[in-house]
């Protein structure tokens, strides 16, 4: 033993790990009662194969963001926390209020300066490429 409960031994697993992945997939899938485990499944299979990892592009300082980028940040996340915890016949009206509020406060100045660093860029590429 080299080390108190073997520690260095021990492996990392970061979510659920069955005797298989199937079923792992069939006990996550069931892991959804207001989902049929055919979704679930079928959900898994399209991400493990049409998935991507989008591409981080930096285009330098966005001038629109100083000062605002922490009070943007806090307030995007405060009304998606409350958009996404409330009941389903409220989420509309909570989240088109927020992200009003959102543009409002500085958003749409940087997302209109980064859209046109885009085209300054990349032209009216979608990809970067």
């Amino acid at each position: 033993m080299n080390s108190i409960n073997n520690t260095d031994y021990t492996l990392t697993i970061n979510g659920l790990k069955m005797k298989d992945e199937e079923t792992t997939l069939k006990t996550v899938a069931l892991g959804y009662d207001t989902v049929s485990s055919d979704v679930i499944t079928k959900a898994y299979y399209a991400s493990m194969t049409d998935g991507f990892v989008p591409k981080h592009y930096n285009l330098g300082d966005i001038e629109a963001e100083a000062g605002v980028e922490e009070s943007l940040r806090v307030k995007r996340d405060a009304f998606l926390d409350q958009a996404v915890s409330a009941s389903a016949d409220k989420f509309d009206a909570i989240f088109d209020s927020g992200f009003a509020d959102y543009l409002a406060s500085g958003a749409q100045a940087a997302i209109d300066e980064r859209t046109a660093k885009w085209q300054e860029f990349f032209g009216d590429s979608t990809s970067g490429k």
